[in-house]
This record gives C-alpha cells, structure tokens and sequence, in this order.
C-alpha cells in the first residue's frame, strides 16, 4: 500500500521542499530563466495545483528548482460494456524548471523522484504523465513514449475528398454554410461564454480516442486567453463552433497572424485545438480553417498519426507532416495501472518488471485480463517476460508494441510466443493519440 509519509529528498542545491501561491513569482521567473521565456508580467497562474508544486532551494534560500502536477485523466484502451477508452487518473507533471547556474547538481533528479514518490503516496493515480521539451531527458526516470503525432501545414484552401453523400465537386463548405443543418460562426474565445462548450466537446473527443488527455477547466481557462504582451504581437484567441440545428458539435481554437511579402499578404493560421463530434463537421472544419482570407497557411499542431485529415487530403505529401513525440507515460504503480484498462484478447502472463526509481513495482506480476477488464497481482511464479517500467509506460495506450520493443532488444521473452500474446492484447483499435498539451 502506498505511504502516507514522504522523506526529504536531498539534492545537491538542497530538499524538495512545499511551495504556495505566495511564492508564484519565483516560480515564473524560474521558469523564464530557464526557457528563455519573456519577463511578462500580466501572465496568470491560477491554474495552478499549488499544494502539487514543489521545488529545490538553494542553501541561501534561492529557488533553483521547480513543478507542479494538474490532477488530469488518460483515456486508454477498454472494451468493457462496449465502451472504446476507460478514463485513468494521472499526475500530469508541468513546469519542470532548473536554474541555469544549478544544472547537473542533482536538482532534477530530486525532484522527479519526489514528484513520483508523492504521486504513490496519494494513491489515487496509477499513471503520470508529460510533454518533454528535450525528448531525452525523462527516460531514465521510467518515462515511455506513449503517443506521437504530426505538425502538418496546409495551403490555403487545402483541397480534401468529398464525404460519402456530399455530392458533385471538393465536398467544401464556407464558413457560414448551412447545408445538412450545419453553421459555423466565428467569435473571440471568451472562458465564460464558450469554456463548456469546447470542454464538453473535448471530453467527447477523449472519449473515442487512448492517449488523449482530459483537461481540468483551469487549464482550458488559460488555453483561451491572451496577456496584453502577447496581443501586441497576435490576434486574440479565436473560436469556430460548429453547430447542427442549434446545438454545437465541433469547434476550432485558433489565432492568425498577418504579415506582407513582395506587396502580397503572406498570413498564416495556427490551429491548436479542434474536436467534433462527427466525419461531416470535422471534414468541413478543416476546409473552413485552411480558408482564411489574407493567409496562405494553416499550421496545425498534434495531428494524430490516422487523423482522417491525412486521408481526405487529396495531396498529402504538400502538408509536410512533421513528427512529434506528445505524451510520455510513467507507471507509478504497476497492479493499479495494468487493471485499469481493458485487453482485446484473453491474456494470463507473468512480468518481471525492473524499476529504479520506484521500488515498489520491481519484480513479478501476474496479469490476467480480457475484454472485461483485468486483475494485477504480485507472485512468485517464474516470468514469461522481462522489461522495464519503460516499455510498460509507452505500451500502455495501445500504441507503441511490446513486440516492437523485444525486436529492439528492450524486452526478453522466457515462454515463447508470450511478448506477441500481451503486444497483441494491449493493442488499440484506434491509434493513440494526445491533443493537448500541458
């Protein structure tokens, strides 16, 4: 059972210690000088989590180190009671800030043990998560690469294959278009009149696809807002709702910004977040965002890798996909994980699972699960396949294959024919993918 009590975790700046609201200025400064980040004073932090922020003092008292965790939920893979994705707690770590001058002094490292160390004593999520700005630096802490996705970049008025019943011609429709019932209306993003429109869209959007995560309505709060520094360089954050018959089923948040080349307009269009509840709305989302007057691109960013954007382009190779590493997924307690989700064939396996951060999960463990859900236990039997935490991280969406990991020499097998049986268990019909980022 998880602890109540947390040690003091020494580095060699100083201990983890609790921060508070109080001291929210230090943090942002931390966090500008270590990501080169300008000096904004009119940027918020109310959605933070502050008795999950945490940082390292120095020992004059200098914060030269800090985080903090948002309380979010995964969607990973289940096929209990016909549903496609389960909804699991997970401790989304953010803001992870190390003083330029205390770099290699241990300050990350005491940190990322503390925040893991905390999240299983709180028992209540079996799974943490992160976006990396440096894509090396958290799997040596257990951290897996769970979801990828793509940038993708499209030419003004992107031309896309008709839907099945749209008729003659590209299957496009103007931003005002209201065939099928369907009319799309232009606004300033404003929390109070819109945030539970999108959040309530978004959710539905988590619902059908592993990887994605849930967002807490602080953190949509400060998706769709702008300080006054940064409106001197861009336009407000703006908002496409999609509605059918009066009631909203998909929406874009995006922002534009101008700029002229040889006497001619030369604007772009940055989409960062859009969810619909139906192929027709979001098919007919994306012509309206790639259409803007005075632009000649859409910037789209966290594209999933089986978006059907990729497949009604009618040129897919103009977009330029990019690839991204988006969520990496810790396993901070390895029972309580793997039986939160759901497997789409019958498995009984026994994991020997190596762990040097959290010593808790090392050693073996029974897995039996099905479509109806899962148990994970601890046992003495002899394994039927070796791995570390990370490999368990990265497969648990239903992305990233076991299989895949043992032809890359990450993971043994002991009892032929068992890394196939789990990889092909854990499998997702649908693609993982994460959309937000936090």
């Amino acid at each position: 059972m998880p602890s109540a009590e947390l040690p003091a975790v020494p580095s060699v700046a100083g201990s983890v210690v609790a921060l508070t609201q109080e001291h929210a200025a230090d943090v942002l400064w931390l966090d500008q000088a270590a990501f080169v980040s300008p000096d904004d004073p009119g940027h918020q932090m109310d959605f933070f989590e502050w008795d999950r922020t945490f940082g390292v003092r120095s020992g004059d008292g200098q914060l030269v180190g800090a985080n903090t965790a948002y309380s979010l939920k995964v969607s990973l893979p289940t096929a209990e009671r016909g549903e496609r994705v389960v909804q699991v707690p997970m401790a989304g770590l953010s803001w992870v800030s190390v003083h330029p001058g205390y770099r290699r002094r241990g300050v990350l490292s005491a940190m990322m043990r503390h925040h893991l160390h905390e999240v299983h004593a709180r028992g209540a999520e079996p799974v943490a998560g992160l976006h990396a700005s440096e894509a090396a630096i958290y799997g040596r802490f257990g951290y897996g690469l769970a979801t990828v996705g793509y940038v993708v970049t499209l030419g003004r008025g992107a031309t896309l294959r008709p839907l099945p019943g749209d008729g003659p011609g590209t299957g496009t429709g103007t931003p005002d278009s209201a065939d099928d019932g369907l009319r799309l209306t232009f606004f300033t993003a404003d929390f109070d009149q819109h945030g539970k429109v999108v959040a309530d869209l978004y959710t539905q959007d988590c619902l059908r696809r592993p990887g994605m995560v849930d967002r807490t309505p602080a953190l949509t709060r400060d998706m769709m807002r702008m300080t006054e520094l940064q409106l001197q360089k861009d336009e407000p954050v703006r908002l496409l709702l999609a509605e059918r018959d009066g009631e909203p089923v998909g929406y874009a948040l995006l922002r534009r910004s101008m700029s002229w080349k040889d006497s001619s307009f030369d604007g772009t269009t940055r989409v960062f977040d859009l969810a619909a509840s139906d192929r027709a709305t979001e098919h007919r989302l994306w012509q309206a965002v790639s259409d803007f007057d005075l632009t000649t691109r859409t910037q789209v960013y966290r594209v999933p890798t089986d978006s059907p954007l990729l497949t009604w382009l009618v040129d897919a190779r103009s977009v330029r996909p990019t690839r991204t590493d988006e969520l990496w997924l810790r396993v901070v307690d390895v029972d309580r994980a793997l039986s939160a989700r759901g497997y789409a064939m019958p498995v009984d396996v026994v994991l020997s699972v190596t762990d040097e951060v959290c010593p808790w999960n090392a050693g073996s463990w029974r897995l039996v699960g099905g479509p109806d859900g899962a148990s994970c236990e601890r046992t003495d039997a002899a394994p039927d396949l070796s791995l570390d935490v990370r490999e368990l991280g990265a497969a648990l969406p239903g992305g990233s294959t076991l299989a895949a990991a043992r032809t890359a020499g990450l993971v043994r097998e002991h009892t032929s024919g068992a890394v196939g049986r789990l990889s092909a268990a854990m499998r997702s019909a649908v693609e993982p993918a994460t959309t937000f980022g936090f």
